[in-house]
C-alpha cells in the first residue's frame, strides 16, 4: 500500500513538473523604455503586445511616444546691435510625437533578436526663440531683451542671485503624419518562466509630413517661419521587459 502511494505522489509530481515546463506561452506584454545616444533630451517610451509564431517568429504591436528638441533652425544668430549691447537668437523646435507600430521579431539562436517596424504616427512641434545677450555679465543686458520684445520684465528678488537673461517664447505650432521604418538588434534574457528582460539598438528613419502650421505670437525681429516636411534618422537604446501569457 505504501508503495502504490509513493507511487502515485512520484507521477503527479512528475507529470506537474512535465506540464509546468512545456507550458507554450503564446504572447507577451511589455513595456519599453528608449534614449537617444545623439541627443540626450529624446526619450522614446511605449507599451507592446507580441503573438508567438513559432520559437522563432513573433508578430508585434506597439504604441509609443517620444519627446525631443529639434535641430537648431538658428544659433545665437545676431538680431540687435548698439554698441556693445548685442542681442543673439536661437529658434529650434520641440516636439511631442505619438505613433503605432507593427513588425516582427525574429531569433536566430537563443538570447539573440532581430526585429523590424513599420511606424506610422502623429507629431506636433512647438517652435520656439531663446534671446539672449551676447555677454551674459552684459549689465543692463536683461532689460534690453525684454524692451526689444516689447515684453514686461519678471520680478526677481535679489536673494536669486544673478538673473537668467535669456527670454524665451513660442512662436509657432505644427503638425506632422510621421511615417517610417525602424530595425532592432539586441539581446534578451529569460527571468523564471513568465519574465524576460532585454536591451536593443534601434536606428529609425522618419518622415515629418507637414499637415498645418499655426501661429502662437507676433514675435519682435526676424525667425524661420518657412516650415515644409523633412526626414530625420533617430537612433535609441531600447530596454524592454516582457510578460508572458
Amino acid at each position: 500500500m505504501n508503495k502504490c502511494i509513493v507511487t502515485l505522489i512520484f507521477v503527479i509530481t512528475t507529470n506537474q513538473v512535465f506540464t509546468q515546463e512545456s507550458i507554450d506561452y503564446k504572447y507577451d506584454i511589455g513595456i519599453r523604455y528608449g534614449l537617444n545616444p545623439v541627443n540626450i533630451y529624446q526619450g522614446n517610451y511605449g507599451v507592446q503586445l507580441r503573438n508567438k509564431l513559432s520559437n522563432k517568429w513573433h508578430l508585434k504591436y506597439a504604441l509609443t511616444y517620444n519627446k525631443t528638441v529639434s535641430d537648431e533652425r538658428k544659433s545665437k544668430e545676431l538680431i540687435y546691435e548698439n554698441g556693445t549691447d548685442k542681442i543673439l537668437r536661437t529658434q529650434g523646435e520641440y516636439q511631442l510625437n505619438f505613433a503605432g507600430r507593427f513588425g516582427c521579431d525574429y531569433s536566430p539562436i537563443k538570447y539573440l533578436r532581430l526585429g523590424v517596424e513599420v511606424i506610422l504616427g502623429y507629431g506636433i512641434g512647438n517652435s520656439y526663440l531663446v534671446d539672449e545677450n551676447e555677454d551674459p555679465h552684459y549689465d543692463g543686458g536683461m532689460e534690453h531683451i525684454y524692451e526689444y520684445n516689447n515684453a514686461s520684465k519678471p520680478y526677481i528678488s535679489p536673494d536669486q542671485g544673478v538673473p537668467n537673461r535669456q527670454y524665451v517664447q513660442f512662436v509657432d505650432s505644427n503638425e506632422y503624419l510621421n511615417t517610417g521604418v525602424s530595425v532592432q538588434v539586441g539581446a534578451y534574457c529569460p527571468i523564471r518562466k513568465r519574465w524576460e528582460i532585454g536591451i536593443n539598438y534601434s536606428p529609425a528613419l522618419v518622415r515629418f509630413n507637414l499637415l498645418k502650421t499655426k501661429s502662437k505670437s507676433n514675435a519682435v525681429g526676424p525667425f524661420d517661419n518657412n516650415y515644409s516636411s523633412f526626414n530625420v534618422i533617430n537612433h535609441f537604446i531600447n530596454l524592454v521587459v516582457k510578460f508572458k501569457f
